[in-house]
């Protein structure tokens, strides 16, 4: 399929808009995606990916939430990131202790 060229853009925003409305008809404008036998991290000898992460709904109290936030400031690191560490960690002790 040829190729169509791209509109000019004046800012960021109107191309980002262009691009939203225009989702469904890309390939007119990119050509067909490229068929790749090997993933681009693998033939540049990079690691892999890690493993996909998947989002949870999980209540805490509040004030763990705060001791999260504080302990994570201290690390300098988020505090949801903390939270995943310490859940590893555990699952990893548990898993070692059955």
């Amino acid at each position: 399929m040829p190729k169509k060229p791209l509109p000019p853009f004046k800012t960021d925003e109107e191309e980002a808009r262009w691009f939203a409305e225009h989702d469904g008809e890309l390939d007119q404008f990119f050509g067909d995606p490229v068929k790749v036998e090997q993933p681009l991290a693998e033939r540049l000898g990079l690691p892999p990916k890690k493993e996909a992460s998947q989002a949870i709904s999980l209540r805490l109290q509040p004030s763990d939430i705060e001791r999260a936030k504080r302990l994570a400031t201290k690390k300098g690191i988020g505090y949801q990131t903390l939270l995943k560490m310490i859940i590893h960690e555990a699952l990893e002790r548990e898993d070692a202790s059955a």
